[in-house]
């Protein structure tokens, strides 16, 4: 799950939230709120994926340091590699307080469903690495077959990823 930090607008000791399934409910207070969370998503294959954030117009969500949506109910499709991305939710709450819940259709899904617990990690968690990208043969110009996340420029492969020959860059 993700830890969300909600700091009263013109300071204040900030609240703490968990949000175990990528939703939390902003409670009432007596002034505007920023939100914050941020953490990392796991995708586990690469593709399409169909993103929703119900959110306060004022919230946006950022993969890998880029905004993807704001609030209100938006969607985007983003295509992501196999691995982690930093997630980072923020914006400001209104007083009244607010839903917040992001909805996640993964590759070839049927339909968005809440994003489950076991794709959103907090700290000490952390996307790190290069992004590969695979195809087959041995050129540079088709269209990937694989993106993913590799820890380490030194990679073994025991067993590849694709039927060899392939390429990596």
């Amino acid at each position: 799950g993700l830890a969300v930090r909600l700091t009263p607008l013109g300071g204040g000791a900030p609240a703490m939230l968990n949000a175990e399934a990528g939703a939390f409910e902003v409670p009432p207070a007596d002034r505007e709120r920023v939100v914050q969370a941020s953490g990392a998503l796991f995708a586990p294959e690469f593709g399409a994926y169909r993103l929703l954030l119900q959110a306060p117009p004022g919230v946006r969500l950022a993969l890998d340091g880029r905004t993807v949506v704001a609030g209100g109910s938006q969607a985007a499709t983003v295509t992501l590699a196999e691995g982690l991305h930093a997630l980072e939710l923020v914006g400001e709450a209104p007083s009244q307080g607010g839903h917040v819940a992001l909805f996640v259709q993964p590759p070839g899904g049927s339909g968005l469903a809440p994003a489950s617990p076991d794709t959103l990690y907090r700290d000490p968690v952390r996307p790190l690495g290069l992004t590969a990208t695979y195809r087959r043969g041995e050129g540079y110009d088709a269209a990937p077959d694989l993106r993913r996340l590799e820890p380490s420029p030194y990679i073994y492969y025991h067993v590849p990823p694709l039927p060899v020959p392939f390429t990596v860059e």
